[in-house]
């Protein structure tokens, strides 16, 4: 299953991950708190953790497809929310 994954470093990462996580709650399953949280898209899935000083999004999708739909939606979304930090996601193949 493709995998991908970017890491941001917001001002406030908490309150940055429950902004965008909630976003798409709204429309979508989604479940987050402080520290973690996922968004199960129609096309894969989204999960982010919080680990200091940044946030790790993580991206799984059965194909490439879902990956560009899931990676363009998530990078307009961090870009509008980080805007004025100028966050942009550089998606990669995990480390882990």
């Amino acid at each position: 299953m493709p995998t991908r994954e970017a890491v941001i470093q917001p001002k406030d990462p908490s309150g940055f991950l429950k902004r965008l996580f909630h976003h798409y709650q709204m429309n979508i399953p989604a479940e987050y708190d402080t520290q973690q949280g996922w968004v199960q898209f129609k096309r894969g899935r989204c999960e982010g953790t919080v680990e200091g000083e940044a946030v790790r999004l993580r991206v799984h999708s059965p194909n490439w497809l879902g990956m560009l739909v899931i990676t363009r939606s998530l990078n307009r979304h961090v870009e509008l929310f980080g805007q004025r930090e100028h966050l942009k996601l550089r998606w990669r193949k995990p480390s882990r």
